[in-house]
């Protein structure tokens, strides 16, 4: 990819928003995840849209962490998690 796209492409999208994406075996899903992340390595927004579809990355850990949070009412650790997302995910 080149330096000046910014993002996914649309039909990586839609191949990350599909039901046959997901319907694969879990380490197909994994290789996959691999294969855009050295293909857009040069476009982190791109990597930040990776990371929001890959259930494990720190992306979504930290959504549980913040979703946890709001439900314990833990205001100090929310606001914590929303200067981590700002800082690392300022495009999503």
């Amino acid at each position: 990819m080149t330096t000046k796209r910014k993002g996914l492409l649309k039909k990586h999208h839609g191949e990350l928003n599909s039901y046959e994406f997901w319907g694969q075996d879990l380490e197909v899903v994994k290789k996959r995840f691999e294969e855009l992340r050295k293909q857009y390595a040069d476009d982190p927004v791109a990597l930040q849209e990776i990371d929001v579809y890959d259930s494990t990355s720190k992306y979504n850990l930290m959504v549980r962490a913040s979703r946890d949070a709001l439900k314990n009412n833990d205001i100090k650790k929310q606001k914590k998690l929303e200067a981590w997302f700002k800082k690392n995910y300022p495009d999503i």
